[in-house]
């Protein structure tokens, strides 16, 4: 091939500048808020990792830095590079949902997040924590 031969195109139009929040977006976005709200006692954080069917797995998990980096699942999300379906668990399995949308991704994250499970869960941590800072 010479110098002057103009390589063809084959892709079309590459969309390069979607700005499509994954669920791995919204899920960093509500560990910071996490973090954020409790000043730092807990810490919210995402682990992402590709799992056997080259699948993205996502999980939510609280770290608490006082309880010698104690961490705790509370959601767990599977989807596959196309985004859609999006698979969502709650760290019990008692809330399970297949999304397909943005919308539906976040109804889903509602009704975990502010279950009375997690709830509990972050109300025990904090218990603990400050326990310490009295002593």
């Amino acid at each position: 091939m010479s110098d002057t031969t103009k390589v063809k195109n084959l892709w079309g139009k590459l969309p390069i500048e979607d700005n499509i929040r994954t669920p791995y977006i919204i899920l960093k976005e509500q560990a910071s808020i996490l973090t954020e709200a409790t000043n730092g006692l807990l810490i919210g954080k995402v682990i992402k990792k590709r799992d056997s069917l080259d699948n993205i797995n996502c999980d939510l998990i609280i770290k608490v830095p006082s309880l010698d980096n104690y961490t705790i699942s509370i959601v767990d999300t599977i989807y596959p590079v196309t985004i859609y379906p999006v698979e969502i668990k709650g760290s019990n399995a008692q809330y399970y949902s297949s999304c397909d949308t943005e919308e539906e991704i976040e109804n889903t994250l509602s009704t975990i997040l502010s279950s009375e499970e997690v709830r509990r869960i972050i109300s025990g941590l904090l218990s603990e924590v400050r326990a310490d800072d009295k002593e």
